[in-house]
């Protein structure tokens, strides 16, 4: 899902509309040097982050620091 609204303009902009709404925060648009959690755990010390650069996902040792998006049913 994440991936998704990295990708694909009209979910990203749909959601930052309702953000905006909301008094949130944008996701970031492609392009960013963000990296974001996904939910994703890989095993006890990896997890898997969202490039927002341009999508690509990675694992990552979970003393990372990396962005969180908390995500919701609106």
């Amino acid at each position: 899902e994440l991936k998704l609204f990295t990708l694909d303009n009209t979910v990203r902009n749909a959601i930052n509309q309702t953000l905006a709404t909301k008094g949130g925060t944008k996701i970031p648009d492609i392009g960013t040097y963000h990296w974001y959690w996904s939910s994703t755990e890989l095993n006890h010390k990896y997890g898997r982050v969202v490039y927002m650069y341009n999508g690509d996902t990675y694992a990552s040792s979970k003393h990372g620091l990396n962005y969180v998006r908390a995500v919701a049913v609106f």
